[in-house]
């Protein structure tokens, strides 16, 4: 299986942690899709998603992850299936070959337009995407985007210290 990998998914070091025989195809994006920060989360904050859109020269671009099928079996657990779909899509990597690969993208009742991200959440994928190599535009896209301080300071803390710690 090849999963198109963006935001937090980018962390290769971690993804491998819960799927073993992963392994970086390369650095990839997705036409006429738009990185967003719209899927709900319980925290009361937005986390990243990707949205169809007119303009087909519009990317969103992540790593290119590939792992056997039996790994793949992982997302047969878990919950994530009543708010996301693992969709299959064509990608173009950096070659500018198509690649279909699956992408996670929440589904439309997980979807809102009112909640930002949390600064400390948004930091965190503008890192992974500088640490993967993505194009400096795109990087320079994502800092601009809106995000919000956390108020439960400690939990801000915590997931840094635990991202950090992941790299």
């Amino acid at each position: 299986m090849i999963l198109f990998a963006y935001a937090s998914n980018m962390n290769v070091t971690d993804f491998t942690r819960s799927l073993p025989s992963a392994r970086k195809l390369g650095n990839a994006y997705l036409p006429g899709h738009a990185f967003v920060f719209n899927k709900t989360a319980k925290d009361r904050s937005s986390k990243a998603n990707v949205m169809p859109v007119d303009n087909p020269d519009v990317p969103v671009w992540g790593v290119l992850l590939e792992f056997n099928d039996e790994d793949a079996r992982i997302f047969d657990k878990g919950d994530w299936h009543k708010h996301m779909e693992l969709k299959p899509m064509q990608c173009v990597d950096v070659q500018g070959n198509l690649v279909t690969a699956h992408v996670f993208i929440s589904l439309p009742h997980a979807v809102n337009e009112y909640l930002l991200p949390y600064d400390w959440y948004k930091e965190k994928l503008v890192t992974l995407a500088a640490m993967q190599n993505l194009p400096a535009n795109y990087i320079a896209a994502l800092k601009l985007m809106p995000a919000k301080p956390d108020p439960n300071v400690k939990r801000a803390e915590r997931r840094m210290k635990k991202f950090r710690e992941s790299l």
